[in-house]
C-alpha cells in the first residue's frame, strides 16, 4: 500500500511503500537505505546483476567442458606435437611458406581461399624464433581456446530466450563431435564458426535501439566476409544473411555488403593479382570439379555428428532416432520468433553438405552453430511451456525446470561419454628421426607436410630453395592430374608423386600405402629405397632411380 506525503513546504509529493518490517519502514522514512532501493529501475538493475552472477559460472563451465573435449583427445592421441588430420598440416605449412615470402597459388598449390593462411602466419612467424613444432602446438591450443569461446558466444545468443536455452545450446556446441573435432587443430571450420556467431551477435538488435546501427551492420558484413575467405562453401550462408539484411534494413544493408566486400577484397586481391588464373582454378574450379563421394546416408551421418558411431550394426535405428529428434527441435524452434532465422541458416547449411561434391567427417561442423542455436531455442521453448503449465505455482515451476535441465544435460552427457573416438592424431617420433635429417645437406620431402615441420626442416627447406608442396594428394584435383576413379589408378599422379619424393635427398612416406594412394608399382618402388632411419611406421629413406 502506498501513501503520499508533503516534503518540506508541500512543494514535492513523494510516494513510499509501507513494509511489514518496522525497521525497513523506518529506514525508508529516514533515507538511511538511500537512492530509492525500492524503485523499479534499481530493482531491475539488481535482477540484472543477479542474472549476470548466475550467467558467469554457467559460461565458465561450458568453456571448460568445451576445452576439455578438444584438449583431452589430443593429449591421449598424438599430443600437441603429434601429426593430426593432414589438412591442419597443409594449412600450417602454407602459412610457413607465406612467412618465407612464397605466395599460395602462384608459388605452390593450395586449394582454399587464403584466409586460413593469413590467420596462421603469426604462428608461422613465431616458428622462426621458437621452432615450427612448438609454434604449431601453440596454434593448436589457440584453436581449442577459440572453439571453446564459440560455445560461450552461442550461449550469449540464446540468453534472451531462456537460461535453459543458453545452457543447453552452449553445452551442445561444446560436445558436438564435428565441432570438437575441427577445433582440436588448425582446420578451416573452427574459425568459420566463430566468425558466424560473432556476425549473428552483431545483427541482433540491441534493447536500446529499434534498428541496427551502421557500424554494427558493417562489422557483421566484415566478419562474414572474412569467413568467406577461409572456405568457399560458406557462400550460400553469407548470401542468405545478406538477403535478410536487405529485406529488414533496406538501403542501410549497404553497410553490411560494403563490410563483406571490403574484407574479401583486402584479403584476396593481393593473391589474385599475383596469379588470377591459378587462384580461380584452385579455389573454385578444382573444388567444384571434384567427384561426388558419399551418399545420402553418409551425409546424414556427417550432419548428425554420429561419425564415430557409424561402424555399429544398430546404427540405422540410431540415425533415424537422432534425425527425428532434430526434426522435432526444428519445429519447436519455429515457434520462437528469434530462432526462425536460425532455422533458415540451418537449412542452408544442410543443403550445402547434401549437395557438395565431396563430404568428409569434419564437414558436419558447418551445421554446428545453427544446430546448437536451434536445439537451445527448442529447450528454451520447452522451459517456457513448463512455466505456463505450472503458472501460479512457483515451486512446481522450479521443479519442472530443474527436471528438464537434468534430462537435457543427461542426454548430452550420454552422447558425449559414449563417443568411441577419444583420441586425435598419432604420436610422431621426432626424437628418433631428427638425427637422420639434422645435419643433412639438401632437401627433405614427405607425403604429409606436418612431418616436415615437426622435424623442424620445412623452413630450412625453403631457405635452401627446395620445392614447397603442401598438399601432395590434393594435386589430384588440379589439372593436368585430374582423372576420375581411385587415386591409385591415376598414373599421372603416381608419376608426379614419385618425382616429387625424388627431389629430396631423403624422403619420409608415412601416409600413402598400396590401394590407398599408391599403385602396386609405386608401392614397390618406395619400398625399394634404402632406409636411413626408422621408428615405428615412419621411415627416412633415400630415393633412388
Amino acid at each position: 500500500m502506498g501513501r503520499r506525503y508533503l516534503s518540506g513546504r508541500g512543494e514535492k509529493i513523494q510516494t513510499f511503500l509501507y513494509h511489514r518490517q518496522p525497521h525497513t519502514r523506518l529506514a525508508i522514512l529516514t533515507g538511511s537505505i538511500g537512492d530509492g532501493i525500492t524503485s523499479p529501475s534499481l530493482l531491475g538493475s539488481t535482477r540484472a546483476q543477479a542474472r549476470r552472477a548466475r550467467w558467469f559460472p554457467a559460461a565458465v563451465l561450458v568453456f571448460v567442458i568445451a576445452l576439455l573435449f578438444r584438449l583431452i583427445p589430443v593429449l591421449r592421441g598424438g599430443g600437441l606435437y603429434g601429426i593430426g588430420n593432414y589438412d591442419d598440416g597443409v594449412h600450417f605449412a602454407a602459412a610457413v611458406g607465406l612467412a618465407h615470402g612464397l605466395l599460395p597459388y602462384r608459388d605452390f598449390l593450395f586449394l582454399h581461399p587464403p584466409g586460413i593462411v593469413l590467420l596462421l602466419v603469426p604462428f608461422a612467424g613465431l616458428g622462426q624464433l621458437i621452432g615450427d613444432p612448438t609454434a604449431f602446438a601453440i596454434a593448436r591450443v589457440a584453436a581449442m581456446l577459440v572453439g571453446s569461446l564459440t560455445a560461450v558466444l552461442v550461449m550469449w545468443l540464446l540468453r534472451p530466450i531462456h537460461p535453459t536455452a543458453a545452457v543447453i545450446g552452449g553445452l551442445f556446441y561444446a560436445v558436438f563431435w564435428p565441432a570438437a573435432h575441427v577445433e582440436r587443430s588448425t582446420l578451416l571450420e573452427g574459425p568459420q564458426n566463430t566468425l558466424l556467431v560473432i556476425s549473428l551477435l552483431c545483427i541482433v538488435p540491441s534493447a536500446s535501439a529499434s534498428r541496427l546501427s551502421r557500424h554494427r551492420l558493417f562489422i557483421a558484413g566484415a566478419v562474414l566476409g572474412l569467413s568467406l575467405t577461409i572456405k568457399i562453401w560458406v557462400l550460400p550462408v553469407v548470401v542468405i544473411i545478406a538477403l535478410a539484411m536487405l529485406l529488414g534494413h533496406g538501403r542501410r544493408a549497404g553497410w553490411f555488403l560494403c563490410g563483406g566486400a571490403a574484407v574479401c577484397v583486402a584479403v584476396c586481391l593481393p593473391f589474385f593479382a599475383a596469379a588470377p588464373r591459378l587462384m580461380w582454378l584452385m579455389v573454385v574450379s578444382d573444388q567444384l570439379g571434384r567427384d561426388r563421394v558419399a551418399g545420402l546416408v553418409g551425409r546424414l551421418i556427417v550432419l548428425t555428428g554420429l561419425t564415430p558411431f557409424s561402424p555399429e550394426r544398430s546404427f540405422g535405428s540410431l540415425l533415424i532416432t537422432v534425425t527425428l529428434l532434430f526434426a522435432a527441435c526444428l519445429l519447436l524452434a519455429l515457434t520462437v520468433r528469434r530462432a526462425r532465422f536460425w532455422v533458415v541458416v540451418m537449412m542452408t547449411c544442410i543443403g550445402i553438405v547434401l549437395s557438395a561434391p565431396s563430404t568428409f567427417p569434419h564437414y558436419g561442423a558447418l551445421v554446428a552453430v545453427p544446430a546448437a542455436l536451434i536445439i537451445g531455442a527448442a529447450s528454451g521453448r520447452l522451459a517456457i511451456l513448463a512455466g505456463r503449465v505450472s503458472r501460479g505455482n512457483a515451486a512446481r515451476y522450479r521443479r519442472a525446470i530443474i527436471a528438464l535441465n537434468v534430462v537435457l544435460i543427461a542426454s548430452l552427457a550420454c552422447y558425449a561419454s559414449t563417443l568411441p573416438e577419444q583420441r586425435f592424431g598419432a604420436r610422431f617420433p621426432a626424437a628418433d628421426l631428427a638425427p637422420a635429417v639434422r645435419t643433412l645437406k639438401g632437401c627433405v620431402t614427405a607425403d604429409r607436410p606436418d612431418v616436415l615441420f615437426q622435424l623442424d626442416v620445412l623452413g630450412r627447406n625453403l631457405d635452401r630453395g627446395c620445392p614447397l608442396l603442401v598438399d601432395v594428394s590434393g594435386a589430384q584435383f588440379h589439372p593436368p592430374l585430374v582423372k576420375p576413379g581411385p587415386l591409385w589408378r591415376n598414373r599421372r599422379w603416381q608419376t608426379f608423386a614419385l618425382d616429387y619424393f625424388r627431389t629430396g635427398t631423403v624422403t619420409i612416406v608415412a601416409r600413402f600405402g598400396y590401394r590407398d594412394e599408391f599403385s602396386r608399382a609405386s608401392a614397390r618402388t618406395v619400398d625399394s629405397w634404402p632406409v636411413v632411419a626408422s621408428s615405428g611406421t615412419f621411415r627416412v629413406q633415400r630415393p633412388t632411380g
